[in-house]
């Protein structure tokens, strides 16, 4: 308990009261001059109420006072024990609730910033993860045109063979998986007719007096996972018989099971 505002100041900044009951009228300040005194020396906590004594009531002493800090404004007259007791738990509960309102922004101040953290850490991982998947991209479309050159180049190269490149079953007819353009100036027969209309197999061009022995040949070096040399008879589609040379091997897979001539 203290005599005077200053009084009053010096025990508030000593012992850190939960609760301070003011008179309005004090010898050496009035209770407005004190809140803005506690003010001025920034002497606020979050869990301190103050709560003010007047010997009359004055709405506009009230209202600067609950302006300035005050929890709650009493009259001398009306005052009681019980109604003091009553004043000072609503205080106490409005504290309370004060109190946890402010602990939850803190504690939500805290979330954001650590939210803000996190949002911002991955957001560089997400950039960085774009940057990399760029640059894979752009790497595959490189290699992708790579290949298309090279594939052109081939098909050049093919085109321009004298002669024509092949790709076939080993069956009795060499059914063509591929045969290049070339095969037009030897066979007479167009490259889609052996490809896509299917009207006539690489087999079946062989002259039906080498046809036998040509297989046999092809037989013995693909036993022997030998290339194979042969020169035998074709008939043209216009009837025509040509002597050809050809050259070849088998295409194995990786457990050793023949798939195609080339």
């Amino acid at each position: 308990e203290a005599e005077t505002g200053e009084e009053a100041f010096l025990l508030c900044k000593q012992h850190l009261p939960d609760v301070i009951l003011l008179d309005y009228l004090l010898p050496d300040m009035d209770g407005l001059e004190f809140l803005g005194k506690f003010k001025k020396n920034q002497f606020e906590r979050a869990d301190l109420s103050l709560v003010m004594l007047t010997g009359q009531g004055d709405e506009k002493i009230a209202v600067e006072a609950i302006k300035n800090g005050a929890a709650e404004y009493l009259v001398k007259k009306n005052l009681t024990p019980e109604s003091l007791r009553l004043v000072m738990e609503n205080v106490r509960e409005k504290q309370a609730a004060l109190n946890a309102r402010k602990q939850a922004e803190s504690a939500m101040q805290v979330y954001a910033a650590e939210l803000e953290i996190r949002v911002e850490e991955r957001t560089a991982e997400l950039v960085q993860a774009n940057l990399q998947l760029q640059q894979e991209i752009k790497e595959r479309q490189q290699a992708e045109a790579a290949v298309q050159e090279s594939e052109r180049r081939l098909s050049t190269l093919i085109n321009n063979l004298p002669g024509y490149v092949y790709r076939v079953a080993n069956d009795r007819n060499y059914t063509p998986e591929f045969i290049s353009q070339g095969v037009f100036a030897i066979t007479e027969y167009k490259q889609e007719e052996y490809l896509v209309e299917r009207t006539i197999s690489y087999g079946q061009d062989i002259h039906p007096d080498d046809a036998n022995w040509v297989w046999d040949k092809i037989q013995q070096a693909i036993a022997n996972r030998q290339p194979y040399e042969c020169e035998y008879r074709i008939i043209t589609k216009s009837g025509t018989q040509k002597w050809v040379w050809e050259r070849g091997q088998g295409l194995y897979t990786e457990d050793g099971e023949l798939v195609f001539l080339e």
